[in-house]
């Protein structure tokens, strides 16, 4: 589901918080874990139901944004992973 990191910046990933006075940082997971949910490993609630993940449909968000967040580059689906 390449289309869904598109839809949803939290798709595929884990958000690792080293500092609570600096930003968390996402990590790619390789899989269809949600970053939202940071107390366990959770797959995506809205791919789960049969619905594309995409960020403004999910009731997980709550008031996070993928600003909050570090991002690291990633390679194109399919070229391995980071």
């Amino acid at each position: 589901m390449a289309n869904a990191a598109r839809l949803c910046p939290f798709y595929g990933k884990h958000a690792v918080q080293l500092d609570p006075r600096a930003p968390g940082v996402l990590v790619r997971s390789g899989g269809n874990q949600c970053a939202l949910v940071t107390t366990s490993y959770r797959p995506c609630y809205l791919q789960l139901t049969g619905k594309a993940p995409e960020l403004e449909a999910c009731e997980w968000k709550g008031s996070h944004r993928a600003e909050e967040f570090v991002q690291f580059p990633t390679v194109a689906e399919g070229e391995g992973t980071l």
